[in-house]
């Protein structure tokens, strides 16, 4: 248990700071792709907008294994300390 938060904490945290360059790079792909081929369509910004989107939800799930283990965290500290006032 005392290596978990660690692996969950660092992992969170990588997550949650890659997940917005993701984001920027899928809109900047887009809208390349929207300045090389203008009448494309929509099919144009499909990739870009692909990237962004998976890369938001990479963020969200960093910032789920971030709390993770910060709670993992805070329920070892306040099981220490319950055990020395017995």
């Amino acid at each position: 248990m005392r290596t978990l938060w660690k692996i969950l904490v660092i992992v969170g945290g990588l997550l949650v700071g890659l997940g917005p360059i993701g984001i920027v790079g899928g809109i900047y792909r887009s809208f390349a792709s929207l300045k090389t081929n203008e009448l494309a369509g929509i099919g144009a910004v499909g990739g870009g907008i692909e990237l962004a989107l998976i890369s938001a939800i990479l963020s969200v799930v960093g910032l789920l294994l971030l709390v993770a283990g910060i709670i993992v965290v805070v329920v070892n500290k306040s099981r220490s300390t319950d055990n020395h006032l017995k």
